[in-house]
């Protein structure tokens, strides 16, 4: 069907809001049609939209129940929001009509993985906070933990109580921006930055970072005033020069792009595999300086 490719191709795109037009008037025409549900809530997926991508899962299960591929984005969808019980039973429902799909295989022992990893760490930590239950830094390391296992929002209660016990701590309050990020909180974010600059005001990871967040609220002037300070505290910090890049692909600004990443890779030359891959060069990627620095 033409307007389901079409669909695929906005995807590969990156543009979601055509690809859901274009499923969309694919499911007028025939709206039974599973294949379509099952891409609609992809898009639906990749816009973080996910009661909306269940829904169309849920749709296309009512249709065909075997169709394993919805189980599996369904289950994708459900560990995302942590209900990794509810995730597994996806996977399994995937595994009883295909005993050999590889990605419901894979899923489901990940998510496993990561279960008995949270129940070692939790065991852990429940004995050392009843040793030590006003201990910040146990609070804090828990919180990084639940993070690292994509335990999002019980890492935020655990920084919340570290930083009753001490507000004055920077690192957690960066730890828990960084956790704001992965929740795409990223007011929140920005609020736990400041907090760390108000007790250290020339971090420059704190600086960058809080850069890198207002970039991707589309705030390009002030996310280049914090880069640019990190420069004036440290000239060579690659890491700002390199987001500076970045944050002038997205103005369009190209020809100051390429001159900070040039700058970039004279400084730390393993950037270059990173700039190939880089989601924010990609409108830059027909421009030929770019083409010449990242290939020669």
């Amino acid at each position: 069907m033409l307007l389901n490719k079409k669909g695929l191709l906005a995807i590969n795109n990156n543009d979601y809001i055509t690809a859901l037009k274009h499923f969309d008037d694919a499911l007028e025409l025939d709206p039974n049609h599973v294949q379509l549900w099952n891409n609609k809530g992809l898009t639906y997926l990749n816009l973080n939209q996910y009661e909306k991508a269940i829904v169309c899962f849920d749709i296309v299960l009512d249709l065909d129940h075997r169709y394993t591929k919805s189980w599996n984005n369904k289950g994708m969808v459900l560990e995302k929001l942590n209900f990794f019980n509810d995730a597994i039973n996806c996977y399994n429902k995937a595994l009883k009509y295909d005993p050999k799909d590889e990605i419901a295989i894979l899923y489901k022992k990940n998510i496993s993985n990561r279960l008995k990893y949270y129940k070692l760490t939790h065991g852990h930590f429940k004995e050392a906070l009843e040793r030590k239950p006003n201990d910040a830094s146990v609070w804090n390391h828990k919180a990084l933990i639940l993070s690292a296992i994509k335990q999002y929002y019980e890492a935020i209660q655990c920084f919340n109580k570290a930083l009753e016990l001490t507000k004055n701590d920077a690192d957690i309050w960066k730890n828990k921006a960084l956790t704001h990020i992965a929740l795409e909180q990223y007011h929140e974010a920005i609020e736990c930055f400041d907090r760390a600059l108000e007790l250290h005001p020339d971090d420059v990871n704190a600086l960058s970072n809080k850069g890198l967040t207002y970039a991707t609220l589309e705030q390009y002037e002030d996310a280049l005033v914090c880069l640019n300070r990190v420069l004036e505290i440290n000239p060579y910090y690659t890491f700002a020069i390199y987001c500076i890049a970045r944050v002038y692909s997205l103005l369009k600004y190209y020809t100051k792009s390429v001159e900070h990443l040039k700058k970039t890779f004279e400084l730390d030359i393993k950037y270059k595999n990173l700039a190939k891959y880089e989601a924010n060069f990609e409108n830059m990627k027909e421009f030929s300086d770019f083409q010449d620095l990242i290939n020669e």
